[in-house]
């Protein structure tokens, strides 16, 4: 048998000779094809190109040389040039720093033209003969505008640039607190109406002093001469008439407090025998460097302080997410409401949402008389669960009811918190939202009636409406119940649209910052902390209307030095856990890293949690 080896040895050189031969005749047509391109190995020019880039920038560099006409050709040319052509005006025009711009003043001075010795001195050179050095700067020019926001009405979220804060006006230690102050009013010219009279004094609603009435005083030094237990009692102090008013002005008049001033631009009327209020302190044992204080105010006696009518809307959310059992339970508890709780001077309404607004008397008041009472239970059998939650659709229908100045308004509000559908549906949007419609007219009160309540969001809506935290129903049994007890959270309110000021000098810090209605049953506590040894007493101002009529007063509690470890624990605990809900509720409306801040920091001093700490 003979061996194929030879054979295929031979075939592998034909190959091999194949291959080299078509290998040549690529690089040979490869180099014709490419015979014009450069390649450049990478740092072989470096050298050359930055000396090059050298000699360019030394080429178009600048530099200022005063020459002579016969040395530049320009001027040459201009001696040169016909007559009859007229040489163009080149002086420049004269440097005026602008005095609007920031800073301007801080400017260097210009520099002068430099002036040919050859023309005389005084003159300026002509500009084609001054060179300027590129490394010379211009003058800069700042220009800063500063768009300042004095009070907040929008959340931060929708700004498009970030804002800067601002640091608060320092505070001045033992300075006066309130006293009465005459204002000049402006000129009749300035002021066309009576309405845009009112318009000028709307920033005079509260008054700063310069030095303290003397009857401030007065009261203040007899509570420190009679020493002061834990708990006193403190009467109102009436601001007394200011310089130049008339001389019949009594604190009944507004005259008392702005000269000339039209009775329906004139602030609160202080009035005696109204209000009373008292204090108790607490120190830690372990001294911590403040006194927590607890103030509760209350009516001065039956005679004062009627109880205020009363508007009361019962909203009950009916979507889908809300069980029939539930809803029938709740429409129980306002048949007893209607029925059994209601004065016969309240008037009332119920509302039914979903993703659209259904109301028992067509959106008007009526008061509980058995024909209205018979319709509400009517109303109340039909409901039945459907549809989406708009709650923002329901509460801004709520809010633009008809209303009476003379009564106080209320929304007893149903609902499992979870908006499903409408224009807003973002928790932090529709409470901030909602917070500034209301602007503290109408005071929420929530009750979580699904078993998936958002606690949060009721709670929040109420807190931030002058109401309470919401209460939820344990279970299916229990919500008839629930709103029973949220409605009994109302009260009789005999003092409406509250508001404190505190003595600034004193650094107090008093919570709830939006505190509820005054009611006849129970008076209304405020909880504060201040540095220990600043201030001996507890300055503020009280406001509030009833059936209308303003009333304006003002306390000075006296706290004197309370010995560590002396009072009720309670109030510091209360003062933390307010507090917290205060930053909370200013959290959700204008998110800030420094509430954050202090909400962790109080949380971690006071041992409290902070409140839905999961949802901020």
């Amino acid at each position: 048998m003979l061996s194929d080896e030879p054979e295929q040895n031979d075939s592998h050189v034909a190959f091999f000779a194949a291959a080299v031969a078509l290998s040549l005749v690529l690089h040979v047509a490869f180099g014709w094809v490419a015979r014009g391109t450069r390649l450049d190995v990478p740092g072989a020019g470096d050298a050359a190109t930055i000396r090059r880039k050298l000699e360019l920038k030394a080429e178009s560099a600048v530099r200022a040389r005063i020459i002579s006409p016969e040395e530049d050709p320009i001027a040459k040319f201009e001696q040169t040039r016909p007559e009859a052509e007229t040489p163009r005006d080149e002086t420049p025009p004269a440097f005026e720093p602008e005095s609007d711009v920031p800073g301007a003043a801080l400017l260097p001075p210009p520099v002068a033209p430099e002036t040919d010795p050859a023309a005389g001195a005084g003159l300026p050179m002509p500009e084609s003969e001054i060179r300027f050095d590129e490394s010379v700067p211009e003058p800069w020019t700042p220009r800063a505008e500063l768009l300042e926001i004095a009070s907040r009405f929008a959340n931060d979220d929708m700004a498009a640039l970030p804002r800067l804060e601002l640091p608060d006006v320092a505070r001045v230690p033992d300075a006066p607190d309130f006293s009465a102050v005459e204002v000049a009013p402006p000129p009749s010219s300035a002021i066309a109406s009576a309405e845009d009279f009112s318009s000028a004094f709307a920033d005079f609603a509260v008054f700063r002093p310069t030095a303290l009435p003397a009857a401030i005083s007065a009261a203040a030094e007899d509570s420190l001469a009679a020493g002061g237990d834990a708990v006193e009692e403190s009467a109102p102090v009436a601001l007394p008439p200011p310089a130049g008013a008339a001389e019949d002005a009594t604190p009944e008049t507004p005259a008392a407090f702005l000269p000339d001033l039209p009775e329906e631009a004139a602030p609160a009327k202080p009035l005696d025998d109204v209000l009373a209020a008292s204090i108790s302190t607490f120190r830690p044992a372990v001294d911590d460097g403040f006194i927590y204080f607890r103030i509760d105010v209350r009516r001065k006696g039956p005679d004062v302080l009627p109880p205020i009518p009363r508007d009361i809307l019962l909203a009950v959310d009916v979507s889908r997410s809300i069980a029939p059992d539930r809803i029938r339970r709740c429409a129980d508890a306002f048949r007893d409401i209607a029925n059994d709780e209601l004065r016969p001077d309240d008037r009332f309404e119920i509302l039914a949402f979903n993703s659209t607004n259904r109301y028992a008397f067509g959106g008007t008041w009526r008061s509980p008389s058995p024909t209205a009472i018979a319709d509400a239970g009517r109303f109340c059998s039909s409901l039945r669960p459907d549809g989406n939650t708009d709650l923002y659709g329901a509460l801004t229908s709520a809010f633009a009811l008809p209303g009476d100045g003379g009564r106080a308004r209320f929304v007893v509000l149903a609902s499992d918190g979870v908006p499903t559908t409408g224009e807003v549906r973002r928790d932090s949007e529709l409470i901030g939202r909602l917070s500034a419609a209301n602007a503290g007219r109408t005071s929420v009160f929530g009750a979580g009636i699904a078993r998936k309540t958002d606690e949060f969001l009721l709670s929040m809506l109420s807190l931030c409406n002058r109401g309470a935290r919401a209460s939820l129903a344990r279970d299916r049994f229990d919500v008839d119940k629930t709103v029973l007890g949220v409605f009994g959270e109302i009260g009789t309110p005999v003092l409406t649209g509250i508001r404190f000021v505190f003595d600034s000098g004193s650094d107090s810090v008093v919570a709830p910052s939006a505190p509820g209605n005054l009611r006849l049953e129970r008076p209304l506590s405020l909880w504060g902390r201040m540095p220990s040894g600043v201030a001996k007493s507890v300055l503020f101002e009280a406001r509030g209307e009833n059936a209308g009529r303003a009333y304006d007063m003002v306390f000075d509690l006296d706290i004197g030095d309370p010995v560590p470890g002396a009072g009720d624990p309670s109030i510091m605990s209360e003062w933390a856990r307010a507090r917290l809900y205060d930053l909370v509720a200013a959290y959700v409306r204008s998110p800030r890293q420094s509430i954050r801040s202090e909400m962790a920091a109080i949380g971690a001093a006071y041992g409290l949690p902070v409140p839905f700490a999961e949802r901020l």
